[in-house]
């Protein structure tokens, strides 16, 4: 019977690469919002760079604990509501953005919403064109 451990290896890590790639792929997304999106707004590549960096933080941080307490609401909306979840987690990143006196800043509700389903599709495109390992 195999033994399962969860301990932080080098090999269980991922690879840089991908690392690289999940943030460039994240950078294009909110891009792409800020074009697409009215009420998005990225007004230089530093505030691209820094959004991109504090989009990544929120999510890694907030969104499991979000998700958890909110786990009802995912299941009774069959997981429309991760769109919310998305669209709060965009809204705080350009929140703290603004703290931090950067250019990325988001109008509301309706482009938190919009801007985080553009980010979400450029992703799921980009799971799909980038080759599994």
């Amino acid at each position: 019977m195999p033994v399962y451990s969860m301990r932080l290896t080098p090999d269980s890590e991922a690879p840089l690469h991908t690392l690289l790639f999940r943030a460039l792929v994240n950078a294009l997304g909110l891009w792409l919002a800020s074009v697409i999106v009215p009420g998005v707004h990225v007004d230089d590549w530093q505030s691209l760079v820094v959004g991109t960096a504090l989009f990544a933080i929120v999510n890694t941080l907030f969104k499991p604990l979000a998700a958890f307490v909110s786990c009802f609401l995912i299941v009774a909306t069959f997981g429309l509501f991760l769109l919310v979840l998305n669209a709060a987690m965009l809204a705080l990143a350009a929140w703290l953005a603004g703290v931090l006196g950067m250019n990325f800043r988001v109008d509301g509700f309706r482009a938190a919403v919009f801007g985080a389903l553009v980010i979400s599709l450029v992703s799921v495109a980009a799971s799909l064109i980038a080759p599994r390992r």
